[in-house]
């Protein structure tokens, strides 16, 4: 049943909403009513690879991002944003289910808020650069038109076939995105568009022409990377300045694209009743501690990895250059996308919560959030509050390998004082880390289950008991 959004929204008001949705009993508002105001539409961008702080409203000095940053001048912007998972796959999961990536993605994406917008009667529609952006592993659920086209990151197939039509790219990605745009101004929408243009390889030199390069050419490319991760290259101090330049020139590049995003919106009379959310996936590992792991992304938990960019402009609020210090989840998108357009979420669909209710000042709870993949490679889970992280890390063979010398199997961090996570308090502050665990435990108590089968350090005679005594150890 298509309905109208404002009549959808005061539907959901008067309770009627079960009556008129099929499979709706049971449903809740994600913290209210949308002002009568509310744009009809809200688009979401989603730049692959994007380090908070190698953009400029997020303190970095080169100006890589003067568009989003006069986006967040007039919207919010929030300081610690967290993603679900340190790659694309699962953090992208989890941010169209609007749940933990275990639970949204297991090889396939079982279930997406999308199709909530969509039964709704919101027109949804995504355009993508594929890989792992793809309908191949259930992201397309939901969208009525969905386009994926690669540019400079391939992916192939077991038979050595393209996994997605060829001849995309950032300029192709962002004008298919803006053609839909003119031809569904008139309706409720939901709008995707991702790009792995800031991914390696890293092709841009507007930061590097006056950088020595090395022993490197113009660009970093992914054969570069596949020589760091085989143990082939070993960045100088010089040639890692001359990457992170290339870096943040893609990000440059990324953020001339978003400018021509908000250009179109103002053409098409729309940027008056859309609003637009821009983040990432995850970051990228520019100075790892991991030889092999520069420039790289995946291999743990660590913040420049796991805290994202997160800009919500809606001009039918006057947040003005807001920021929120406390920490989100990318969880939070999808049912804030979906408060923004008038749709109920069904309880069950989602782990994260709508930040519509923390702008509003309706919300005091911190939202703790959960990191981490257990699928593929080392099961690697934590738990971050706003000022302490805890990891557990169950190695395998191929940790070993890549990851040298090998992590603490756990680890705690004060991050107010350690921003870096270079001294593990497990030993100091044991305690602590139990109660963390705990808490991840509530969280995720089927993860917790997995890591409990662990017993982590066995120099610690504790950690056994404490597990015992949680009911994660028999």
């Amino acid at each position: 049943m298509n309905l109208g959004l404002r009549r959808l929204a005061g539907l959901a008001r008067l309770g009627m909403l079960a009556a008129l949705l099929p499979g709706a009993a049971g449903v809740t508002s994600c913290g209210g009513s949308p002002p009568p105001d509310s744009p009809r539409g809200v688009v979401l961008v989603l730049l692959d690879t994007v380090r908070a702080d190698h953009l400029g409203s997020y303190g970095y000095e080169r100006p890589t991002s003067p568009h989003l940053d006069a986006l967040a001048a007039e919207g919010v912007r929030f300081e610690s944003a967290l993603a679900s998972a340190p790659w694309t796959l699962p953090s992208v999961a989890a941010i169209l289910a609007g749940q933990y990536s275990e639970r949204a993605w297991n090889g396939f994406l079982t279930k997406s808020l999308v199709e909530d917008l969509q039964r709704a009667g919101v027109r949804t529609a995504a355009f993508t650069e594929g890989v792992f952006v793809s309908e191949r592993f259930g992201f397309d659920r939901g969208f009525d038109a969905w386009s994926e086209k690669e540019g400079n990151l391939p992916m192939r197939t077991r038979g050595g076939g393209r996994a997605a039509e060829p001849g995309g790219g950032i300029d192709h990605t962002f004008a298919a995105a803006e053609a839909w745009l003119a031809e569904n101004a008139d309706v409720p929408f939901f709008l995707l568009i991702h790009t792995y243009e800031p991914h390696a390889p890293y092709t841009h030199r507007r930061f590097a022409e006056e950088l020595d390069p090395g022993r490197l050419g113009e660009t970093f490319s992914l054969r570069d990377l596949q020589a760091l991760r085989d143990g082939e290259l070993e960045l100088t101090e010089g040639e890692l300045r001359y990457v992170t330049a290339l870096y943040d020139g893609d990000l440059e590049r990324t953020d001339r694209a978003l400018g021509g995003l908000l250009e179109t919106l103002e053409q098409l009379d729309l940027s008056n009743r859309v609003a637009v959310i821009v983040t990432s996936d995850h970051g990228e590992d520019l100075d790892s501690r991991y030889e092999r792991n520069r420039c790289d992304h995946g291999h743990a938990l660590r913040d420049e990895l796991m805290k994202v960019p997160l800009v919500l402009y809606d001009p039918a609020r006057d947040d003005g250059g807001r920021v929120v210090e406390a920490p989100v989840r990318s969880i939070d998108i999808l049912p804030t996308v979906a408060e923004l357009l008038g749709v109920p979420v069904p309880e069950d669909h989602a782990d994260g919560r709508s930040l519509v209710g923390l702008l509003d000042g309706q919300e005091q709870d911190v939202r703790l959030a959960l990191l981490g993949q257990t699928r593929w490679g080392p099961r690697r889970v934590g738990l971050r509050t706003a000022d302490h992280k805890y990891i557990h890390t169950v190695p395998s063979r191929r940790e070993e390998t890549v990851l040298e010398p090998s992590p603490p199997r756990r680890q705690l961090y004060d991050l107010g004082a350690d921003p870096g996570e270079t001294r593990n308090l497990v030993r100091e502050r044991p305690e602590l880390a139990t109660a963390l665990f705990e808490l991840l435990a509530e969280e995720h108590p089927g993860t917790a289950r997995r890591v409990g089968q662990d017993l982590g350090d066995e120099s610690d005679p504790d950690w056994k008991a404490r597990l015992e005594a949680l009911g994660y150890v028999r």
